[in-house]
C-alpha cells in the first residue's frame, strides 16, 4: 500500500478533507494508531478515528516538494526526504523538526530497507546507498 496516491478525500467535516489536499505520501504508526500525511506545507496527523488531530506547518524553511514520507520506529521520528537531496526529521512526541542532512543531489525516489538501517535513493543516474547516519555506504551508476 505504499504506492497509494490520495486523488481525493472526502468527509462528514470539510476540515479533515480541506486539510489533506495535496497529500500523495502517508504512513501509519500501528502503535499509536495514527496516521502521518505529508504535503508541500503540513504534517497532518489523524487520530484512530481519522479525524484531524493536529496539522504541523512545516515547509516555511524548506523549498522543496516530498518524494518519501517514513516512520522511524527506533526514534519515533518521521523521515522525510526532499525532492533537493534535503532530509528532514519531526518527532512525532514533540513535533520538533530538524533538518537532518543532504543528500548528495536531487533525489527523485528514495526507500528505507526494511529493518531501517539503509536508504537508498535514486539521484540523477545513479543509486545511492545511505546508512542511518546518512553515511554513503555505496553507489551503483545506472
Amino acid at each position: 500500500m505504499k504506492n497509494i496516491i490520495l486523488a481525493e478525500a472526502s468527509s462528514t467535516g470539510n476540515s479533515t478533507a480541506e486539510c489533506l489536499k495535496g497529500c500523495e505520501l502517508f504512513v501509519e504508526d500501528n502503535v499509536s494508531n495514527k496516521v502521518y500525511f505529508v504535503n508541500q506545507d503540513n504534517v497532518i496527523m489523524l487520530d484512530s478515528e481519522l479525524l484531524v488531530e493536529d496539522v504541523i506547518q512545516w515547509n516555511d524553511q524548506f523549498d522543496s516538494s516530498p518524494v518519501k514520507l517514513d516512520l522511524l520506529m527506533d526514534s519515533n521520528e518521521l523521515c522525510i526526504v526532499l525532492a533537493n537531496g534535503q532530509v528532514v526529521t519531526m518527532d512525532i512526541e514533540s513535533h520538533a523538526i530538524c533538518s537532518a542532512c543532504f543528500l548528495g543531489e536531487e533525489c527523485s525516489a528514495a526507500s528505507w530497507s526494511p529493518d531501517q538501517a539503509f536508504l537508498t535513493a535514486v539521484e540523477g543516474d545513479r543509486i545511492v546507498f545511505y546508512d542511518r547516519c546518512f553515511e554513503i555506504v555505496g553507489d551503483w551508476s545506472v
